[in-house]
């Protein structure tokens, strides 16, 4: 029975980025102030990125690794890969390098 189930999601995941690769670049910020805004609009149910990814290092102090251990924690438990900006801070164009954990990762910190 898991079979039709990965199969339904998988087909919806790619509908969703044939979707998305349909948008023309210029319209994708159209009717928002910068990218940031459209995708707190999209996934963020009202959270800023800011806020889910504190969320989840709320999630990650209770397994009691070190500080340091959040980036790459939060890359293998969420598939969220932090970018850092020509000057060193993050970028809020984070890189998501696998799609099904960070589905997982927007139902449990995306929502208010």
């Amino acid at each position: 029975m898991s079979g039709p189930k990965t199969n339904n999601k998988q087909a919806w995941q790619d509908r969703l980025r044939d979707f998305s690769d349909k948008l023309p670049d210029g319209s994708k910020d159209e009717y928002y102030a910068n990218t940031a805004a459209r995708i707190d609009t999209i996934i963020g149910e009202g959270k800023t990125v800011w806020q889910q990814i504190i969320s989840a290092k709320t999630e990650f102090e209770l397994t009691g690794q070190s500080d340091e251990k959040f980036y790459s924690w939060l890359n293998e438990t969420y598939g969220v890969k932090l970018k850092l900006t020509p000057t060193g801070e993050f970028s809020l164009e984070n890189e998501i390098t696998d799609t099904q954990k960070y589905l997982i990762f927007i139902l449990k910190h995306g929502g208010q």
